[in-house]
């Protein structure tokens, strides 16, 4: 597909987009986790979900999670069907390389290594957390692609979603889209 302007010129572009589907998330989410790891929302089989009109095509997430301030320890990590990786390959353009507590396992592949906040610096508040993510080019995505937030943690861990941490009432709504672009 070519862009025509008007003084004559052309130029060529990818990326043109296949379809869009949206995951809102109003309930309130309290994750607390002393060691390993644990899914904050979705999970291997559910989550922001997207069906490919074709494996070659390449995934964005975008989208905002309401959150508070945080208490990490380790790292966050978008998965695609239970993993960070497709075939042995990392799913993600962009990854984490280091992280505050935990070593490589909370590191590797990761997308947020925040030590308390990762959206609104208060225990107070509630606020926006972008998510703005696409996978690598040349990968084989499954029929059905379901994206979820995992925490790795390196010692005590706690995730506040759609909620203050202090839990007087503040609440927020976390909204994710995943938009499937042909690879140009």
């Amino acid at each position: 597909m070519a862009i025509n302007f008007a003084d004559g010129s052309t130029q060529n572009h990818g990326g043109k987009i296949v379809q869009i589907t949206h995951y809102q998330l109003d309930s309130v989410i309290y994750f607390n986790i002393n060691s390993g790891g644990g899914y904050v929302i979705g999970g291997a089989s559910s989550g922001l979900t997207i069906s490919p009109k074709s494996s070659s095509n390449r995934i964005i997430i975008m989208g905002n999670i309401a959150t508070s301030e945080n208490n990490i320890n380790g790292g966050l990590k978008w998965l695609l069907n239970g993993s960070t990786l497709l075939s042995g390959t990392v799913i993600w353009d962009v990854v984490t390389s280091s992280t505050y507590i935990g070593g490589s396992t909370a590191y590797t592949n990761g997308w947020n290594t925040a030590d308390n906040s990762t959206g609104c610096s208060s225990q107070y508040g509630v606020g926006p957390c972008p998510i703005n993510l696409i996978t690598k080019s040349g990968l084989s995505l499954p029929s059905t692609c379901y994206f979820s937030l995992y925490a790795q943690t390196g010692s005590d861990t706690q995730v506040y979603i759609n909620r203050q941490r202090n839990n007087n009432g503040g609440r927020g709504v976390s909204v994710l889209h995943a938009i499937e672009v042909e690879d140009s």
